[in-house]
């Protein structure tokens, strides 16, 4: 679900506003012949004077393509792009897509409540703005002290039969009606590879405990989900507010009504919070693992010790809370034998779930902004992709010390042997037939496993 549209039109909405929301892949779902023209469309028919858009890196090359749409559409708008992509890069981003008249850096809903409001650019804190041929950025950082401040996100503007359908995607493995909710912003963590803390930098803030168990009873009541999937940075970064969370959900008998799932840092967990987090409808627990090498973890910041990942995923088997272990490989400077040592990790540590992705080179991060000093990324590499992240995945920036048929060769392993039959096993020990239907699209299966077979 789209938490951080949702949340600005809510803002703007009890500002007053009238807003709408467009969404592409809306329209991509439902087999529009042209998505560019039918989002025209739509913009024509709203004839909106603002218009933020919301871009990931993953969406970052197709934004170019769509502002210039909007541009033609909407002429007199005034339009923005925010969200994580132009956080960390804003003033790459502008000059990348010449129709757009600035970035929001960072929280966006003050941001765009003034700019509604008609205040002038120039007296918002923390844009990109271009400016006589030149980008200059405003000083300052809004940011709200309590988010309990937020109404709940306009969800009614989105395609929510779609986001809650019963489907084993959100909580993986686990066929369930499930939403997406936010209940803190920020992270303690400083992964050179991620751009997701990097939206909401300085001190961790935190949603009460009425505000989530308010918004929970709100998604049973209006939309029937059973699950719930808290998309935090680091859930388990305060403890105590875990522990007080928990403690709602129970009193209100909200535990026996939904199943949820967080993403937490192995650094954080501890037999305690995990006996707790279980009572209160815990089913699973997604652990940043990245790596069995330390030297690999070293390398990205990660600030976690390999042994310290391995207790996590012990402790959460204990307590009766499945894992799912994300994996990444192609690690600037790894080796076979580093790689290696992540598939001896996987074996000894046996996480229910596994995710393994090849590293992405995300724009405007630590890791990004070292690769392209260095010469190994052009600096505007993520401009000549086409669809998601696909300048990885033609092969073309291999940033490892492996040769390119070596991690592949590689690649092919962990997932043949370790993500697929441990997938697998679980996803059939919990869906029925129909459940595959939901999260597979038939035409696509085929192509998908011949290039995993031969590694491209």
């Amino acid at each position: 679900m789209p938490v951080y549209l949702s949340s600005i039109a809510a803002v703007l909405r009890k500002a007053g506003h009238e807003v709408d929301l467009i969404e592409r892949q809306r329209f991509m779902r439902n087999g529009e012949s042209s998505v560019v023209e039918r989002v025209s469309r739509e913009l024509v028919g709203a004839a909106p004077e603002l218009v933020l858009f919301d871009v990931r890196a993953e969406t970052a090359s197709d934004f170019k393509t769509f502002s210039a749409v909007a541009r033609k559409a909407t002429p007199g708008a005034l339009m923005f792009a925010g969200g994580r992509h132009p956080t960390v890069c804003p003033e790459e981003t502008l000059r990348a897509c010449p129709d757009v008249d600035g970035i929001i850096i960072g929280e966006a809903e003050n941001s765009m409540v003034e700019l509604a409001g008609g205040a002038s650019p120039h007296d918002i804190p923390s844009l990109a703005l271009r400016t006589n041929g030149t980008i200059e950025r405003t000083a300052g950082q809004p940011r709200m002290v309590d988010l309990d401040t937020l109404p709940l996100p306009a969800w009614d503007l989105l395609d929510m039969e779609f986001y809650t359908r019963r489907s084993p995607r959100v909580i993986p493995c686990l066929p369930l009606k499930t939403a997406t909710l936010e209940t803190s912003r920020g992270c303690d963590g400083a992964c050179a590879f991620c751009s997701e803390g990097r939206m909401f930098p300085g001190a961790h803030r935190f949603h009460g405990a009425a505000y989530v168990a308010g918004a929970l009873r709100h998604l049973i009541e209006k939309y029937g989900i059973e699950g719930v999937y808290f998309c935090d940075e680091s859930f388990l970064a305060n403890t105590e507010r875990v522990v007080r969370l928990c403690d709602e959900l129970i009193r209100q008998g909200l535990h026996r009504e939904v199943k949820w799932s967080a993403q937490v840092r192995t650094d954080c967990v501890t037999r305690e919070i995990l006996s707790v987090m279980r009572k209160a409808g815990c089913v699973q627990l997604e652990f940043g693992v990245e790596s069995g090498s330390q030297r690999m973890l070293d390398s990205v910041a990660k600030g976690v010790r390999v042994e310290r990942s391995a207790e996590a995923i012990r402790l959460a088997r204990e307590e009766g809370i499945r894992s799912l272990a994300y994996i990444m490989f192609g690690i600037p400077g790894e080796t076979q034998d580093d790689l290696r040592l992540t598939m001896r990790f996987l074996d000894e540590a046996r996480p229910h779930v596994i995710r393994a992705t090849r590293f992405i080179p995300l724009p405007g991060t630590p890791a990004t902004r070292k690769l392209v000093a260095g010469g190994a990324l052009p600096p505007d590499f993520w401009t000549e992709s086409k669809g998601s992240a696909a300048f990885v995945w033609q092969g073309r920036e291999n940033v490892s010390a492996m040769t390119l048929d070596e991690l592949r060769r590689e690649s092919r392993r962990l997932y043949f042997r370790y993500f697929l039959p441990r997938y697998l096993s679980d996803f059939l020990r919990h869906n029925r037939l129909v459940d595959i239907f939901t999260c597979v699209e038939p035409r696509a299966v085929l192509p998908f496993l011949k290039a995993k077979m031969l590694g491209r």
